[in-house]
């Protein structure tokens, strides 16, 4: 039920006041668009977040997030972006301003051009392949690959993750065990899977390590003579053997 005034001369004032009687509030409804200043405190967001690119999910739960809305909720200061697939779209649409190149190889060969000036230690990009059937981006952290040497063992995951389009993302990683941890020591992506491009990319990938680190991977080098050596190239032979299988 509701009271309704209306003017005596309805031409001149063409208004009227509704009263509700026992209305019922509800809640304002979303937003659908970023608004200027949530887009700002977005790519303010962005950037203590670390360097691009970003996952979307990573950007919400990063805890510069916090700090930049002063402990308030993400979704409640940017609710422009409260679906994860706009938040996803605006997340790319940055991305797309800052790699001119694309997210793909031809964005990664950019930036191996990009960084060749700088010095070794501040390369992240080190190694381009590029075949016939297939391509490879070697990239490595030069702060941490030292440490290869100091390793026991190398951890390989040789389950290839699709990142986008053909290409694929492997990590290689070691456990350093004065530090207690398991350590990144650098990252592949690849646009094939065959017996070629597995000889070259672990051929790249030592190759690499000794132009960062100015020397030889020992258990290519010092145990060539040993029985170890032996052990080794028949688990490297198993490992082949069932990332081609």
């Amino acid at each position: 039920m509701l009271i309704m005034y209306v003017p005596i001369i309805a031409l001149k004032i063409p208004k009227a006041i509704l009263i509700f009687r026992n209305p019922h509030n509800h809640p304002a409804p979303m937003l659908e668009k970023l608004t200027p200043s949530q887009e700002k405190t977005l790519r303010k967001i962005m950037a203590a977040a670390g360097p691009l690119p970003l996952l979307a999910q990573m950007i919400v739960k990063a805890p510069t997030t916090k700090l930049v809305l002063q402990g308030q909720d993400f979704h409640d200061i940017v609710p422009g972006v409260n679906n994860a697939h706009k938040c996803s779209d605006k997340v790319r649409e940055v991305h797309n301003e800052h790699f001119v190149w694309g997210m793909g190889l031809e964005g990664i060969e950019a930036q191996y051009k990009l960084e060749a000036d700088l010095p070794l230690q501040e390369q992240y990009i080190h190694s381009i392949i590029i075949k016939p059937d297939f391509r490879i981006a070697v990239t490595m952290h030069p702060q941490l690959v030292k440490y290869i040497h100091q390793v026991s063992y190398i951890v390989v995951d040789l389950m290839f993750k699709l990142v986008m389009g053909n290409i694929d993302y492997w990590d290689v990683a070691a456990y350093l065990e004065r530090a207690g941890e398991r350590i990144l020591l650098g990252s592949i992506y690849s646009t094939s899977k065959t017996c070629s491009m597995y000889n070259v990319l672990w051929r790249e990938f030592f190759e690499t390590v000794k132009i960062i680190t100015s020397q030889e991977f020992y258990r290519l080098g010092e145990l060539a003579s040993s029985n170890e050596s032996t052990y080794f190239r028949l688990i490297f032979s198993y490992v082949m053997t069932m990332m081609i299988s």
